[in-house]
């Protein structure tokens, strides 16, 4: 294929893809390799002129065909990170029930002396 042809068809996937306002240095770009497909881009926030979040959402024409990433390793990392919250948020419950009893048992405690 003559990649430099005005009108080649790009025939492959596209996912996460972003443009950015700047060259991202070697470490940056190794850092985004290294986090997958959940690395969150959020600290490059300014640079980036084109997010893959807004492509997404835009009306799709020719032959573009959506695919189910239900059994995708992107789905699988959410999914993981999904339930790490969950167990973080439980923890953070218990944690937090923990301590209103002790503040419960000093107010009790500094009400009787």
């Amino acid at each position: 294929h003559d990649y430099s042809d005005p009108y080649y068809t790009f025939g492959g996937e596209l996912f996460q893809f972003n443009i950015f306002s700047e060259v991202l240095s070697a470490a940056s770009i190794k850092k985004i390799a290294d986090g997958g497909f959940c690395y969150d881009l959020s600290e490059f926030s300014d640079s980036r002129i084109l997010k893959w979040e807004d492509i997404i959402t835009k009306t799709r024409s020719g032959s573009v065909a959506e695919i189910n990433v239900a059994d995708t390793d992107y789905a699988k990392c959410l999914k993981a990170q999904v339930e790490l919250l969950a167990g973080k948020l439980t923890q953070t419950q218990i944690d937090l029930d923990t301590m209103s009893n002790r503040l419960n048992r000093t107010e009790l405690e500094l009400e009787t002396s």
